[in-house]
């Protein structure tokens, strides 16, 4: 770039986000192409290889999870915050807090079984011929963002 270049670049205020942004662009093609080109393993079987005793079943899976829930500090903040405008102070709140605790956990319980058999369902529908397709609609749309991107500009710009 000549001396006039850099001038009229550095002197227009947009200059560094325009370079920014095509650098941005340049890294959504290329992970376009990265997904475009990338290999699809069969989920299923790749499940079925990995070994069973690294997977947990029963109590402990249920133990191992239970104390993720409770460790987390989210849950703890989440039921002291929200849970307390439900409380009526006039009667005991030990039950209500109880009831209200019961209601979550079953609620969250369904939630919980309903993304297993999400999970369950993707695993079947992703075979090799899925994730392929999954990921070349993935790096269409990282084109299209890319495209997006480097031809958007700003009205009055």
């Amino acid at each position: 770039m000549s001396r006039s270049g850099w001038v009229r670049c550095w002197s227009h205020r947009n200059c560094s986000s325009t370079r920014s942004a095509w650098r941005g662009v340049a890294y959504l093609v290329w992970l376009g192409i990265k997904l475009w080109r990338s290999e699809a393993t069969d989920l299923g079987t790749a499940l079925a290889k990995s070994a069973i005793e690294v997977r947990p079943h029963g109590r402990v899976a249920l133990l191992r999870s239970l104390v993720v829930a409770l460790s987390n500090p989210k849950t703890v903040l989440f039921f002291a915050a929200f849970l307390p405008q439900f409380i009526d102070i006039t009667k005991p709140q030990g039950t209500q807090y109880l009831l209200l605790g019961a209601s979550f956990v079953a609620l969250d319980t369904c939630v919980m079984l309903a993304y297993a058999a999400a999970g369950t369902q993707a695993v079947r529908w992703l075979s090799r011929r899925g994730l392929k397709a999954l990921n070349r609609g993935c790096a269409v749309g990282m084109w299209l963002l890319a495209a997006t991107l480097a031809f958007w500009r700003r009205p009055g710009t």
